[in-house]
């Protein structure tokens, strides 16, 4: 199956058979895509040299093929074990591939009221920005059925050789994972060794990760009832994850959890609300003066908050003065691909349809997005 072209900008999709042996169900999607994935290594090294050049790179790698042997769940390994199968890169890569994804992604995720031929309901918008080039050749839309010939349970939009779910939707949930650069009390040293030592076990595969979590909730076992909002909510706080930004919704409503180890804050809303890499306290300037003093982070947060101030204005305008707070669906989709919302960081924007259990939208950009 074609990759996305500049004129067909709409990534590839694929079936997984959830009834098919673990080491067989991304045979297709590893097999469409083994020139880009066996270019893994590379990407390694650009993430780690992204993180600090403190530490030999050479020394990195070599831990890394000692240490990194499998995930937390045994289904995702014997997955990611059907892949190497076919592309040949080693465990390694493909563990550290899914275990560290979630790093330095910028996004903007969040839920709006929107009207169209089929009602009016709350959707949820989604980029997804990182500076790793080589991935938009692998953008890959996933539909996960339980038998062959059976319905589509679930759907994903994610990249080629990751197992675990970034963007996802099925009826009634949707969910979406963004970047979280900081976790509560990081001034403690007690509170950042309990942190570290977390991630370290994500690492090792001796917990799960969030993209592992994410996938748990969204396609659920035969003998389990698939979670709602409402389970999440109180369910969802207390998992112990890294800390990141989740957004799920249920067509009805849409929540924003800033999530930390094991707790969690929560923002809901019916209408609109949004959220992008920053503490919804920094909106104004506010929250962890120390954090503003972390390399990086400063530009971080004020871009983070350039685009969450804009996406906020663009509604607010758009729904003045109109009852019920809701704006076209196509207007929205506007949004999603104007500046600063859509940058030339844009792997690719997406919009799902929980009340639908299906992607309303979605756009890829193969070359780096002129605004």
């Amino acid at each position: 199956m074609p990759p996305p072209t500049s004129t067909d900008p709409s990534p590839p999709v694929f079936k997984i058979d959830l009834s098919l042996p673990p080491e067989d169900r991304y045979t297709e999607v590893a097999t469409a895509f083994a020139p880009e994935l066996r270019g893994l290594a590379s990407l390694f090294d650009e993430l780690v040299l992204e993180l600090g050049d403190r530490v030999p790179l050479s020394l990195i790698r070599g831990i890394a093929r000692l240490l990194l042997r499998r995930l937390h769940s045994s289904e995702q390994t014997r997955e990611l074990r059907g892949i190497d199968r076919v592309v040949g890169v080693g465990m390694w890569l493909l563990v550290a591939f899914n275990t560290l994804l979630d790093l330095l992604m910028g996004c903007t995720s969040g839920g709006a009221r929107v009207r169209d031929e089929h009602g009016e309901r709350m959707v949820h918008f989604r980029t997804l920005d990182w500076d790793m080039q080589a991935l938009r050749e692998v953008v890959v839309v996933l539909q996960f059925v339980r038998c062959a010939d059976g319905p589509v349970v679930a759907r994903s939009v994610t990249y080629a050789g990751f197992v675990g779910v970034l963007t996802g939707v099925r009826p009634d949930l949707s969910l979406s994972l963004n970047f979280r650069s900081t976790h509560a009390n990081s001034n403690s040293v007690r509170s950042n060794l309990r942190y570290h030592g977390h991630q370290l076990a994500v690492l090792l595969g001796l917990r799960p990760s969030i993209a592992t979590r994410l996938r748990e909730i969204l396609i659920a076992t035969h003998e389990t009832r698939p979670p709602t909002l409402e389970d999440l909510e109180i369910n969802f706080p207390a998992m112990k994850t890294t800390a990141c930004y989740i957004v799920a919704s249920s067509g009805e409503r849409t929540t924003v959890f800033e999530k930390d180890h094991v707790s969690a804050v929560q923002i809901s809303s019916s209408t609109f609300v949004v959220a992008t890499n920053h503490d919804a306290e920094h909106d104004d300037g506010g929250g962890d003066a120390l954090l503003y003093r972390m390399p990086g982070m400063k530009e971080v947060i004020e871009e983070s908050t350039e685009r969450k101030a804009c996406m906020t204005r663009r509604w607010e305008r758009a729904v003045r003065g109109k009852e019920g707070g809701a704006v076209k669906a196509e207007k929205l989709l506007g949004y999603m691909e104007r500046y600063p919302i859509a940058s030339n960081m844009t792997h690719f924007a997406a919009v799902m349809d929980p009340a639908r259990g299906e992607f309303m939208w979605i756009k890829c950009w193969l070359d780096p997005k002129v605004d």
